[in-house]
């Protein structure tokens, strides 16, 4: 029962519903259906799935080591892909060089570990290998 609350709090707030209110909504729903003492594990739970939805919405970036590229060219370059310009960073040091962006299950790959193995396989015409 407690799982409906949280989805229904949830969907108040993301719908566009003042918070405030959304939430006093919540707890007076609570009240009159004598369920006040979910209130705290509903609060939580919706805050979680809250903070679980946001992390989901910003690109992960991989770069090879901390500061190797400029805040400002990942912004540029995010900007350029049309993806959010808030974004969280994930180090690879077998990266070599570049950026390697992460968002909604899709991958863009501007590292030069992929151009090296680009021209590898194009020298040696061999197909590249499918990662999974």
């Amino acid at each position: 029962m407690q799982h409906l609350y949280v989805i229904a709090l949830v969907d108040a707030i993301t719908s566009g519903l003042d918070v405030e209110l959304a939430l006093q909504r919540t707890k007076d729903i609570l009240s009159a259906r004598g369920h006040q003492k979910l209130w705290p594990k509903v609060l939580g739970g919706a805050l979680q799935q809250l903070e679980r939805t946001a992390k989901a919405n910003k690109p992960c970036v991989t770069l090879v080591q901390p500061d190797a590229v400029a805040a400002d060219a990942i912004v540029a370059h995010l900007t350029k892909l049309q993806l959010p310009t808030e974004y969280r960073l994930k180090y690879d040091p077998s990266l070599v060089g570049g950026m390697v962006v992460t968002h909604n299950h899709v991958v863009y790959d501007s590292s030069y570990k992929k151009q090296l193995l680009d021209l590898y396989h194009a020298i040696t015409c061999t197909p590249p290998a499918v990662t999974k």
